[in-house]
């Protein structure tokens, strides 16, 4: 797993720092121009981060945590060659020069991260695979934890990173990755063990 994070995390930094090919804007959508640009959300996307090394240490069955990683396998794959094929960028609102902890924090992600690599988010997927199995490990705190990350996700719009577009695919990505890992994992049992795992 901190083999898988590492590429994943080479690659999104390299990509963002030098995109393979000339990167582009997506249309803004009315949800994108309604939403506000609310520094103090930094925390929440800051988070989202956090929550992609925190969560896997809560996922103790093995089978579990085989199909988190190809899930995860699979999603961020997608994500990096959107990045590098397909780059598209965020025009970020001007920088907050203010002493709070908020700006002061906006401004350290914005010194380490250029405003590409938005589609898809990330910051989405990533979380939102490990999130799946987390859930599926511990179902009494699943509907809290999912709406928490429901909420949080939104910083994504207001820190004014990524588009509704971007969002939109990684859950749709997420969904996909989720029952393309589960078509592949059951291919690799064999009838006795499926038969036992059904029961």
């Amino acid at each position: 797993l901190l083999l898988l994070g590492s590429v994943i995390v080479g690659a999104y930094v390299y990509l963002n720092a030098a995109p393979l090919f000339t990167p582009m804007t997506l249309p803004m959508t009315p949800v994108d121009t309604a939403t506000p640009f609310l520094v103090w959300t930094i925390w929440p996307y800051a988070a989202l981060d956090l929550s992609s090394g925190v969560f896997p240490f809560f996922i103790r069955r093995r089978r579990n945590f085989d199909q988190m990683i190809v899930t995860l396998i699979i999603a961020m794959t997608v994500c990096v060659a959107f990045w590098a094929l397909m780059p598209t960028t965020f025009i970020r609102p001007p920088v907050p020069t203010g002493d709070s902890l908020s700006e002061h924090l906006y401004r350290f992600f914005l010194a380490i991260d250029q405003p590409l690599n938005c589609f898809p988010s990330g910051h989405i997927a990533a979380p939102g695979v490990l999130l799946v199995f987390v859930a599926r490990e511990h179902p009494r705190v699943a509907r809290i934890l999912w709406i928490i990350f429901g909420v949080a996700s939104i910083s994504v719009l207001t820190t004014k990173q990524h588009y509704l577009w971007d969002v939109l695919a990684s859950v749709a990505l997420v969904w996909l990755s989720v029952k393309l890992s589960a078509r592949l994992i059951r291919g690799r049992i064999s009838p006795p063990e499926a038969a036992e795992t059904a029961s």
